[in-house]
Order: structure tokens, then C-alpha cells, then sequence
């Protein structure tokens, strides 16, 4: 109590009262915070102070021990039969301020690791990410602030076993998503990033016209001449049938290769590839006949004017006044 007026609040039992400056100030017992000495201050400071949650649970943690040593200590003491019937309650107590504490302490089990291996593998897939992502000290500090138990896997482990596990996952899923389908089966050939000879063949499910890779080839040292087109192209179909979907209908670009294997399939003497619908994309029908009527002076004219418009800023910005918009040269 002061030595004149009213009683002081409770709330400063935490804290310690600091001498000199104008206003009064007070400083928390637990976090060493310095703020003004109002009462309504205090108490809105202790109802968020991190370290006196802490200094609770610790405390509260160290309660639960002791009680755990001193009934441990009574069951030694007690014979068996009469501390049977005298110590439950005491255990109930003991689990009951376990249970109480259990829930600020977040365990990671092992199945958790595993499923959290998966997810973090699954962002590095997705996102076409380097597998030393993982082991940057950045993104290793925001994981360890959402799951401080949590301990990530390196990089050899994304790139090795982690993978295997995404990759046969989502095969599986997607034949589950195949299974007994109605399909059309597209074959394409092209270079990756690294020059390397890629045939891609995938299938959209015509019912909700959904697209899903079924097979990825390295051609190598192999031309994509129509013999070997087709050979890829009868071994994803038997592949489907494995899987219980069927090819109803079959598309490629035009390039004189894939309109051979087309033909080359129509005719081919298998119960598998009757009654497959082949042809080619539309798209690339209609970009071949623009190149064959194409006029090259024209073109370059209206080249011309698209750059006169873009380059100009006193004719752009009329246009773009007049409601213009962007101004595309597309290229056959």
C-alpha cells in the first residue's frame, strides 16, 4: 500500500516500479519491459507477455514432476495392497496436469516426419525448385517457426528415395483416375531445355476432357522417323489397356512422319487399334494453310504499321485514347 490514497492494484506484484522521469514507470519482472507506469498499461502488457506464459508452464511442468516423485515415493512406502486403492486419485491428478500441458507441446511422430517429408518433396516437384532449397539456412528458419520438431530431409533423400515415393504415388492415383475411361491419345515430339530428343504422349479423358501424361520417352540416338513414332505410339495404347481405359481416338501435328504413322495405324492388323479414330490438329492444319497463302510483301506492311503505332508516342497514346489495344504481329 502507499503511504497516502487508495490501495495499489494487484497487477503490480509483476512488475517493479522505476524512480526518476516526469511519469511513473514500471518494469516487468519476467521480460525486463520498461513501460508506463498506468495500471491499465500493466495490464494489458502481462496478458501478452511471451515469457511469463513461459514462466507458467515451466512452473506448471515442474509441479507435475514433483508430484509424479512424490507419489512414486508413497507407492514405495505403501503396501501393494493398500496404496491400490489410496493412489488413483493421486494419478488421475498427475495425468490430469499432464494432459494439461501436452497441448503447448507440438510432437512430431514419426508417421508425421514422413507425411511432412512427402508435402515439403511435393513443393519442390511442383514448383520446379532446386532440391538445395531445402537446405537454405532462410527456408530452413520458416520451417523450423511453423514446426520447430520438425527436422527437414536433405537433399539426396528429396532427389533419391522421397521422389520414388511422389512419383509411384502419383501414378498410381492418376491410373486410379484412368481406370475404365473412354480416352483420346495425343503423341508429340520435342527438345527439353537440354537439347535432348523428348516424345511425349498423353491422354485427355473425354467426359471432362481432363489431360493426364501416361508416358515420357527419351528418343536419344533414335530418328523420329513414322516406323519408330509408331512403335511408341502401339506401346502407350497397350499400355492404357493395362490400366482397363481404351484409345477411341488418336491426334498428332501434320509433319509428313506423323501423317505416315497415322496412316501406317489405320491399317495396322491389331483387335487393340481397330476402330481408332486418327487425325491431325486442327490448329496446325490451319497454320499450314496460312503459310501456303501467305503474302510476304503483305505482311511485312502490316509489320510496319504495328511498329509506327508502337514506336510512336504521340500516335500510341491517341490510339490507346480512341480505346486501342495491344497491337500483335503474329508470326506463321
Amino acid at each position: 500500500m502507499t503511504s497516502k490514497g487508495r490501495p495499489r492494484d494487484a497487477i503490480w506484484i509483476d512488475f517493479k516500479e522505476v524512480k526518476g522521469g516526469t511519469y511513473p514507470k514500471a518494469e516487468c519482472k519476467h521480460c525486463h519491459k520498461v513501460i508506463a507506469g498506468l495500471t491499465l498499461r500493466l495490464k494489458n502488457h502481462i496478458s501478452n507477455c511471451p515469457q511469463k506464459q513461459l514462466n507458467l508452464l515451466e512452473s506448471e511442468f515442474d509441479e507435475t514432476e514433483s508430484h509424479g516423485i512424490i507419489n512414486e515415493n508413497i507407492d514405495n512406502t505403501n503396501s501393494p495392497t493398500s496404496s491400490t486403492s489410496q493412489n488413483h486419485p493421486t494419478h488421475t491428478a498427475s495425468n490430469s496436469k499432464h494432459q494439461s500441458i501436452s497441448k503447448f507441446v507440438g510432437k512430431t511422430t514419426s508417421q508425421d516426419k514422413l507425411a511432412l517429408d512427402v508435402q515439403v518433396s511435393k513443393f519442390v516437384f511442383a514448383t520446379n525448385s532446386p532440391f538445395r532449397l531445402i537446405e537454405h539456412s532462410e527456408f530452413q528458419k520458416f520451417v523450423n517457426m511453423l514446426r520447430p520438431g520438425y527436422k527437414l530431409p536433405d537433399r539426396k533423400a528429396i532427389g533419391s528415395t522421397l521422389l520414388d515415393s511422389v512419383y509411384n504415388s502419383v501414378v498410381s492415383n492418376q491410373y486410379q483416375i484412368l481406370k475404365n475411361k473412354t480416352l483420346c491419345m495425343a503423341l508429340d515430339g520435342w527438345s527439353n531445355v537440354h537439347n535432348e530428343p523428348i516424345v511425349c504422349i498423353t491422354v485427355t479423358i473425354l467426359e471432362d476432357k481432363s489431360v493426364h501424361i501416361v508416358h515420357t520417352i527419351s528418343s536419344e540416338d533414335n530418328s523420329h522417323g513414322s516406323e519408330y513414332m509408331m512403335s511408341l505410339t502401339i506401346e502407350g495404347i497397350k499400355k492404357c489397356a493395362e490400366i482397363r481405359c481404351k484409345v477411341k481416338s488418336f491426334v498428332t501435328d501434320n509433319a509428313r512422319n506423323m501423317v505416315k504413322m497415322r496412316q501406317d495405324l489405320a491399317s495396322y492388323d491389331d483387335p487393340l487399334l481397330s476402330n481408332i479414330i486418327t487425325y491431325g490438329y486442327s490448329a496446325h492444319i490451319l497454320q499450314l494453310l496460312a503459310k501456303d497463302i501467305h503474302i510476304s510483301d503483305m505482311y511485312g506492311r502490316v509489320k510496319q504499321i504495328i511498329k509506327y503505332f508502337r514506336n510512336v508516342h504521340f500516335v500510341q497514346a491517341k490510339y490507346k485514347q480512341a480505346g486501342g489495344k495491344a497491337l500483335v504481329c503474329y508470326v506463321l
